[in-house]
């Protein structure tokens, strides 16, 4: 651990972007900067890296013999927004998967129908209920140490796209625990 508090990093080059698309698809201003402090040998941390056109975010560090890798990723907001929770019920709605009967149809599309909005705004309370007890997110971060003396950054970008992929698959196994949720909530809630 280090004895002073490293400064964090801005390698967006004063941005709010490091990438387009992606993590790994660095503009090269913030390619340029992080192979520097790749390069340099000092410890250090960036701040949070985003991506412009994904839900996406990494961070850089390197501590001594430690060079971590932290990636973040997210969906719309489970607790201040709806738009997740409609998102779940219209996929639920379209995807035979997740519904059993007519019934199930005819209520996942009460919802959905603006004339419906008290209707509607009970069933998400009900299903926000039902969350507190799961283990269902809106977002994920994971991380990865490598051995600081021999990091480059191919290999850190390999690293980040490895956990990308990692994130992305707990958002869709979330996102699917709550469209099983949603269905879950129309039998329970009797629309």
């Amino acid at each position: 651990m280090a004895l002073f508090p490293v400064e964090k990093i801005d390698i967006s080059c004063g941005g709010c972007y490091c990438s387009k698309w992606g993590l790994t698809d660095l503009y090269d201003p913030c390619e340029a900067k992080l192979r520097g402090l790749i390069g340099s040998g000092e410890d250090f941390e960036t701040s949070w890296c985003d991506s412009k056109k994904e839900l996406l975010s990494a961070r850089y560090s390197r501590e001594g013999n430690t060079f971590t890798v932290e990636v973040s990723a997210w969906m719309d907001d489970l607790w201040d927004q709806n738009d997740l929770i409609y998102d779940a019920v219209y996929e639920a709605k379209e995807n035979t998967k997740y519904r059993a009967t007519l019934y199930d149809m005819e209520a996942l599309q009460s919802i959905l129908d603006d004339s419906a909005e008290l209707e509607a705004d009970a069933f998400i309370e009900c299903v926000r209920d039902q969350l507190m007890y799961l283990d269902i997110d809106d977002h994920i971060t994971i991380s990865e140490e490598l051995d600081a003396s021999s990091v480059t950054f191919e290999r850190i970008m390999e690293v980040v796209e490895k956990l990308e992929n990692e994130a992305q698959e707990d958002l869709h196994y979330f996102f699917d625990r709550l469209c099983w949720l949603v269905m879950d909530c129309v039998k329970d809630f009797g629309c």
